[in-house]
């Protein structure tokens, strides 16, 4: 069973390895404070980037991480321009916990 260090620091991973980055500003996960904090906190400013500069590749990463294409609908015509960075940062931590809780939980099925 993995611990929330452990869900956290994949999710990094993860989300770096779907959005294609380089690991150069990975967050430091500390004993305390809340891990997805420190996850949403690392990966919205990643996001607000990709939105200013680059909409359609931040697009097709979202789809290449699965995220749900009515709930980035959603969020990009309900979201206050402000929360649109968190608000997807948010699903993208969602579906890459969900992700990983499925493969923790059928590991031994195969």
């Amino acid at each position: 069973m993995m611990n929330s260090q452990d869900i956290i620091s994949l999710s990094i991973d993860q989300i770096s390895k779907g959005l294609q980055l380089e690991l150069q500003h990975k967050p430091k996960l500390k004993d305390e404070g809340d891990p997805e904090k420190i996850l949403l906190a690392w990966l919205t400013p990643i996001i607000k980037h990709l939105l200013d500069t680059n909409l359609e590749r931040l697009l097709h990463l979202l789809y290449r991480i699965d995220v749900s294409e009515l709930k980035v609908k959603k969020t990009l015509l309900e979201a206050s321009p402000d929360e649109i960075a968190s608000s997807l940062s948010i699903l993208i931590i969602q579906r890459q916990l969900q992700k990983i809780a499925l493969r923790e939980k059928y590991k031994g099925f195969s």
